[in-house]
């Protein structure tokens, strides 16, 4: 005599939740279809407001203009465009180094390859501690910086950066994104100026 036969209600219960999972799935899955382009557009229009706010004033629309490299492929390359000259660059970067997950920073470079400003987009830090890198007090430390003669380390690690306090492996995914955006910004900004006239 097998199990099922002698415990007739398990079928009917292995039935139920085989369907009640798949009606779950079914309904998350249409859920995340019809949310998916409204997130997008709201991290396109905050994406759109840290630009505006990150670099000089520009005549063109970024995000349009938007380009990788080859040697970066993971950075996304967003020029700024004033009269036909470049103004400045903004570049989007992300370090999976941080304490609880990714750290995706949007930094603005002058042409010079001098740091604009810095904006954290996402990241997944320690309430209170990791957090603070979002905070004027840690960013304004990068304002008006050229990275090559600014070592973009700790102190702890022989750099020149104040680590947030309690919270260095936040602080090493931050710079670790940022020294992404400086190598790959150096690159991009040379063939962009390339193709001036």
């Amino acid at each position: 005599m097998s199990k099922t036969s002698q415990h007739p209600g398990m079928f009917r219960l292995i039935v139920t939740l085989t369907v009640i999972t798949l009606l779950s799935g079914a309904i998350l899955g249409f859920l995340y279809q019809m949310t998916a382009p409204v997130i997008q557009a709201n991290e396109e229009t905050r994406l759109k407001k840290n630009l505006t706010d990150l670099l000089d004033s520009f005549d063109n629309n970024p995000l349009e203009d938007a380009f990788t490299l080859e040697e970066f492929p993971n950075l996304r390359f967003l020029p700024a465009w004033r009269e036909g000259r470049l103004s400045a660059l903004a570049v989007e970067a992300t370090s999976t180094k941080g304490y609880a997950g990714a750290v995706t920073l949007l930094v603005g470079f002058k042409g010079t390859g001098e740091v604009l400003k810095v904006a954290v987009l996402r990241q997944k830090e320690t309430p209170g501690l990791g957090t603070r890198m979002t905070e004027e007090s840690f960013l304004k430390q990068f304002v008006n910086r050229l990275p090559d003669a600014f070592p973009l380390k700790v102190k702890k690690d022989g750099g020149a950066i104040d680590a947030l306090t309690a919270a260095t492996i936040s602080s090493r995914a931050f710079l670790d994104a940022l020294n992404l955006a400086q190598a790959g910004a150096s690159k991009a900004l040379a063939r962009l100026k390339e193709r001036l006239p």
